[in-house]
């Protein structure tokens, strides 16, 4: 993070940006670590493009998620080795997910 630091320390303003982005982060985790949660991916696709995969968590244990695909995108990509394809359940990291509108 940028921004004024005292003596080795950051100043209050970047300490309080800080603290805001901890904050959204858990925020985050907590979301897509539920049961039952819809959650959505960008995955690579070539040279710059992307595709949205979609799911359903299983099961969530401290830093992965096992995720049940039910929308695998318009190309058949992969996640971590594991092919994305309708029923297909795949472990991930939390961070890498959002919920799905």
């Amino acid at each position: 993070m940028s921004g004024r630091w005292q003596h080795d320390l950051p100043s209050p303003t970047l300490a309080a940006q800080m603290s805001a982005t901890i904050q959204a982060y858990a925020s985050q985790i907590a979301r897509t670590s539920v049961p039952g949660a819809r959650v959505c991916r960008s995955v690579p696709v070539g040279i710059g493009n992307s595709d949205v995969v979609g799911r359903i968590v299983r099961r969530a244990e401290r830093d992965r998620l096992w995720i049940v695909i039910d929308r695998p995108g318009r190309v058949v990509g992969e996640i971590n080795g594991q092919p994305l394809k309708t029923g297909a359940e795949v472990v991930d990291s939390p961070e890498a997910w959002v919920i799905c509108r």
